[in-house]
């Protein structure tokens, strides 16, 4: 069920970024969408709410989410988190929602990839430490030498070792978060990130 078609960025590869005309540009009322849940409830088992638009526009996302959950609905969203405002409860709201799966769009791994795919740059990165492939250490120095101005957060549930804590200030850590990670702390430290920026 596509939530919206409405989407706040212009990415080169999307059909709404690059302007193609075709169906009008609106957002699902939560009136209708529960009206057409109701109606598919005993077929619907897993939903997806985001196709052409990023469903964070969506003014119901997270009611739209509860009321599938509620129904024991498996929920999904993919967005580009630009609307996304945890200072206006969003954070909240999102855990609350029930939601099952989120795929975030980054963009590109660097600037120059960024710029070609989405106009703008990178404000913040915030990474975990621990990643299939490459640690969050190999990304922040990667990072740092294609941006030595990024500001970048770490999340870890290792913790650190002696040794480490200079590794934080050498690559210019902001802040270092320690699972488990309360709503607030997290919205402190990327509020406290984009103040610096």
């Amino acid at each position: 069920i596509e939530s919206t078609n409405v989407c706040n960025t212009r990415c080169q590869l999307c059909p709404t970024g690059i302007g193609l005309r075709g169906r009008q540009r609106g957002t699902m009322s939560f009136d209708d969408y529960r009206s057409l849940v109701d109606r598919l409830r005993g077929f619907l088992y897993v939903l997806d709410l985001s196709m052409w638009g990023d469903p964070l526009i969506t003014p119901h996302i997270y009611d739209m989410v509860r009321y599938a959950h509620d129904r024991r609905i498996w929920t999904y969203l993919s967005t580009n988190l630009h609307a996304f405002e945890p200072s206006k409860g969003h954070l909240e709201s999102l855990f609350a929602s029930g939601l099952d799966m989120m795929t975030v769009s980054l963009h590109g791994a660097s600037q120059e990839t960024f710029a070609a795919y989405q106009p703008g740059r990178f404000e913040v990165v915030l990474t975990n430490l621990g990643m299939a492939g490459m640690n969050g250490w190999e990304l922040a120095e990667r990072l740092r030498r294609v941006d030595a101005n990024i500001t970048l957060l770490f999340i870890t549930g290792w913790g650190l070792r002696d040794e480490e804590h200079g590794r934080l200030k050498l690559l210019r850590i902001r802040k270092c978060l320690f699972k488990p990670v309360r709503p607030a702390e997290l919205d402190a430290a990327i509020q406290d990130a984009l103040a610096a920026v």
